[in-house]
């Protein structure tokens, strides 16, 4: 697991198509706080998630997004996300026949962990208890139900 560090953003503003949507956006997220964006449609919320995530569209025209001591601003998307920085669909698409662990599994693989099964599945079901799920949610078919 990675080292939980604070996301700080400092004076960030962000465009889409030459229209600036975030005009010097300062936030500090520190591990174990739980945050609310709040506003009504077209205040920025998504912009600001969008951007952090560092979705090409979204052009950041000054301020700098940090995790831990490490400026992400001109990380790609891909390093953003394996750095723990990513959006989740709200409405995930199922996938019969592919377990939760099974995809876990692939997904380590691509960002070139060296474990074995048996060891991240341990490691998951440990982090299933933490959060108060069943290990047989683990073995469940993804996103379904």
């Amino acid at each position: 697991m990675k080292k939980e560090q604070t996301l700080t953003i400092k004076k960030l503003v962000v465009a889409i198509e030459n229209k600036e949507i975030l005009k010097g956006i300062d936030l500090k997220i520190v591990p174990g706080e739980v945050h609310a964006v709040m506003g009504p449609n077209g205040s920025g919320k998504s912009t600001l998630a969008y951007a952090v995530a560092g979705h090409p569209s979204y052009q950041v025209r000054r301020g700098t997004v940090q995790l831990g001591n490490k400026k992400i601003s001109s990380l790609a998307p891909e390093k953003r996300a394996q750095a723990g920085i990513f959006l989740a669909f709200q409405h995930p698409v199922a996938v019969e026949g592919v377990s939760v662990f099974n995809f876990l599994k692939t997904a380590a693989v691509s960002l070139g962990m060296k474990i074995a099964p048996r060891d991240l599945l341990r490691q998951l079901e440990e982090a299933a208890a933490a959060v108060g799920l069943s290990k047989e949610f683990l073995k469940r078919d993804l996103n379904l139900g």
